[in-house]
């Protein structure tokens, strides 16, 4: 159990000493911001550890559901601690060891109440604090403001109100899923755009065919040229075969070997495959399609403003679509 107490210290001891805002003024809370925000609470309470509950998770049942919690435990649940007496009672009989071991289990009692009851200040201030005070200002008292109302009150009215998934949320999320990747960004990070956008659409009470989403995915990595025959060989895959867990391992395969074989290392290996894409020719997103396998958009020494250097001839990002025609000095 943590020494420190205060609220204060609490905070300055969480992995998430400022919560991220969910709002503004103008701009209310929706699904992601509130999820962001409920991320880091449970990483904070989480880190908190207590002897409450299944003692394995921490301060988690005060930013959590009662029913969430007991499915994460097997069903034991957080009785919240008594406060023990100032002083205790011993038996007229006591021994000076008894005293003294009495003592100790009621400090240690004190201290376990304090620690629950700053954890609750804690929570509530950084919610307090993330969150614009329209939003919540139907739970507050007129004269004690949030004094009373727990950190769970307040993330439970913010779901309730907010944290519906409306349509335009469900197209936003399309488009999150299938925006662009490309090497040298981690294939890592086109998976994890992927199960993020799946775990949305479980999120508003929907299931999408985990084909569909290998589907998408397969479609992104082709868009960037690079990927020839692994396309080819997955294209030649049965449908039955085509599972977003297979997915992941065909083109992680994939990209680790385009890793491998690249000759340019200075340029990006996503560079040595782009020259080849046709013969004698290259791309380059400030002048377009060059005479000169050695100008890439990851090579050019003359980049305009907001060149970017993973275009390539299949994804140019914006880029120029011209032909470029050198001119002598």
């Amino acid at each position: 159990m943590t020494t420190k107490s205060t609220p204060k210290d609490l905070i300055d001891s969480f992995p998430h000493s400022k919560l991220t805002p969910i709002a503004t003024a103008t701009t209310e809370p929706d699904y992601l911001s509130l999820h962001q925000l409920q991320y880091e609470i449970n990483d904070n309470a989480e880190t908190l550890s207590s002897t409450l509950g299944d003692g394995q998770h921490g301060h988690l049942f005060l930013v959590i559901s009662e029913t969430e919690y007991l499915e994460m435990t097997d069903g034991i649940p957080c009785i919240p601690p008594v406060q023990p007496p100032f002083d205790p009672v011993h038996a007229a009989n006591a021994t000076a060891p008894q005293i003294v071991e009495a003592n100790r289990q009621n400090d240690k009692r004190q201290k376990l109440f304090d620690l629950y009851h700053n954890a609750i200040k804690a929570f509530r201030n950084q919610l307090l604090e993330a969150i614009p005070i329209e939003y919540i200002e139907s739970l507050g008292h007129p004269t004690r403001g949030f004094n009373k109302v727990s950190p769970l009150e307040i993330l439970s009215h913010l779901w309730e109100t907010f944290g519906k998934i409306q349509a335009s949320d469900l197209i936003a999320n399309d488009e999150r899923m299938k925006a662009a990747w490309h090497p040298p960004t981690p294939i890592q990070q086109l998976f994890q755009q992927l199960d993020k956008g799946n775990q949305f659409i479980i999120a508003s009470g929907q299931v999408m065919d985990e084909r569909i989403i290998a589907r998408i995915g397969y479609q992104i990595i082709e868009k960037t040229g690079l990927f020839d025959l692994a396309s080819r060989d997955w294209r030649y895959k049965d449908e039955a075969d085509k599972t977003l867990a297979n997915f992941k391992k065909h083109f992680q395969k994939a990209n680790k070997d385009l890793a491998l074989t690249a000759t340019s290392s200075s340029a990006g290996y996503h560079t040595a495959n782009q020259s080849t894409v046709t013969k004698g020719k290259s791309y380059c997103w400030t002048h377009g399609i060059v005479h000169n396998t050695k100008h890439t958009s990851a090579t050019c020494e003359k980049q305009a403003p907001g060149h970017k250097t993973g275009a390539t001839l299949h994804d140019k990002q914006g880029g120029s679509t011209k032909t470029y025609q050198y001119t002598p000095p």
